[in-house]
């Protein structure tokens, strides 16, 4: 991602509570601090969780800053203490004493080891609207790896609604037996492939009839192996507001870039942090609030034209497991052995 990055020269025009970031030259991304963070309520429970990651001149990124405190800090004043979960993975869940309430504006604030503050400009935590239905579309076999499995909702955009603008992410997690070639199915593990900021489908609700139900193509999918023995998708329907919608833009313009002319020019990644103890330093990232609804859906091999099984797969000189996985499914980034509670 940073390799990408460092590529940025030209501003994207954004309101006065987001600085555009551009990164001047590979010494400054040795050193970033990248901070991804979200207050979102799910039914009657709200959470707040923040990375920290140490930007590299690879496309890696690597959770190498230490905080001595994250916090969230709403308009009046009071504090919530996250917990560090893992090395630059931060968390809490709202208490009696400290709630997420809608309506309400909330700001991060991380001291870095080391001397640094940053802090986040105030977010409001805002409705969405919900889900009531989601399912798919198989559009036949696929031609040269060509996307061929749509991913849809059903929903309705109220009036009242502040923020109009729809965000997904869409998680899948699979199955996946281990076979080498010539043994019998081994072990069986359950991969999820966690939501990636490319996946991320926006929607200018302002543009759309309100108060009618909608359906909506939000991601296309190749029908794969990983459907094979049988895969969940699960949908995440968030509301943000026009600011955060350019920060994904301007993110996806950068990751989806191929290098042709015909492509948009890039632009700086918008940001709602800053150092607050040093303003030489540089920082990138996002903090928003948003309620959150979720929806989640079988689909069987017989209903995406069953697609081969990955393994097993015939040694070459190379090796003698050329796909490791085959041999030990827990290679896949995101397996387990676990069954998913929701699986059936």
């Amino acid at each position: 991602m940073i390799r990408i990055i460092l590529i940025f020269a030209v501003t994207i025009s954004l309101s006065r509570c987001i600085d555009p970031i551009n990164l001047l030259n590979s010494e400054n991304a040795k050193t970033m601090l990248v901070i991804d963070a979200k207050i979102s309520k799910y039914k009657e429970i709200g959470k707040i969780a923040v990375d920290l990651i140490q930007s590299s001149l690879d496309t890696k990124r690597s959770f190498g800053f230490i905080a001595d405190e994250v916090s969230v800090i709403n308009s009046s004043g009071n504090k919530l203490l996250l917990n560090r979960n893992e090395i630059g993975r931060y968390s809490a869940v709202e208490t009696p004493a400290f709630k997420f309430t809608y309506g309400e504006k909330y700001k991060i604030r991380i001291a870095v080891t080391g001397g640094d503050t940053y802090e986040s400009a105030f977010a409001e935590l805002s409705q969405a609207p919900l889900i009531s239905s989601a399912g798919f579309k198989y559009t036949g076999i696929a031609q040269n790896k060509t996307n061929n499995l749509l991913v849809t909702v059903t929903t309705t955009i109220n009036s009242n609604l502040k923020n109009k603008i729809l965000k997904w992410d869409v998680i899948k997690s699979y199955q996946l037996t281990e076979q080498p070639f010539g043994s019998p199915p081994g072990k069986i593990c359950y991969v999820t492939a966690k939501e990636d900021k490319r996946e991320i489908r926006t929607l200018d609700g302002r543009n759309i009839e309100n108060n009618v139900p909608i359906s909506l193509a939000v991601t296309e999918k190749l029908a794969d192996y990983q459907y094979a023995e049988g895969a969940y998708i699960t949908i995440i329907q968030e509301a943000i507001d026009q600011n955060t919608q350019k920060y994904f833009i301007a993110y996806n313009n950068l990751v989806q870039r191929e290098g042709n002319l015909f492509e948009t020019p890039p632009g700086a990644l918008p940001t709602n942090f800053k150092c607050i103890s040093d303003s030489t330093k540089l920082v990138i990232g996002y903090f928003y609030a948003t309620q959150q609804d979720t929806a989640r859906f079988f689909i069987s091999p017989t209903s995406v034209g069953s697609p081969a099984k990955l393994c097993p797969v015939p040694p070459n000189e190379a090796s003698n497991c050329p796909i490791s996985q085959c041999c030990n499914c827990l290679n896949v980034t995101g397996s387990s052995r676990i069954k998913p509670p929701f699986w059936r």
